[in-house]
């Protein structure tokens, strides 16, 4: 028996969805657990001044969690966690070290 045109397209929504099916349980999972410490910067006001804007960008999390439901697709969930962020004017010393320093802003978690 000959498949019409009408037979054939009706069978392919199930077989681009078999296809789908087929990709999502073969597909890899980047699980992701890192905690960096973030650099700290200093900006001098000018290349002779001893004076500047200090920046710690302090420590940041990421972290990749996934849920699997039979009845769905794959779930997945990133969390970027950024502490302890700071900036300050700062004023330095002759062995560069801070003299004194007046706080911008201060983030405890973001």
């Amino acid at each position: 028996m000959k498949k019409t045109e009408r037979d054939v397209s009706s069978n392919e929504p199930s077989a681009v969805s078999e296809t789908m099916e087929k990709f999502q349980n073969q597909a890899r999972k980047l699980h992701l657990d890192v905690t960096l410490d973030a650099p700290s910067i200093l900006v001098p006001t000018s290349s002779h001044s001893n004076e500047g804007l200090f920046i710690d960008l302090g420590r940041l999390t990421a972290q990749t969690h996934f849920t699997d439901d039979p009845n769905r697709s794959s779930v997945e969930q990133q969390v970027v966690i950024m502490k302890n962020l700071l900036a300050s004017r700062v004023q330095l010393g002759k062995n560069n070290e801070t003299r004194g320093d007046i706080s911008l802003f201060k983030c405890a978690e973001l």
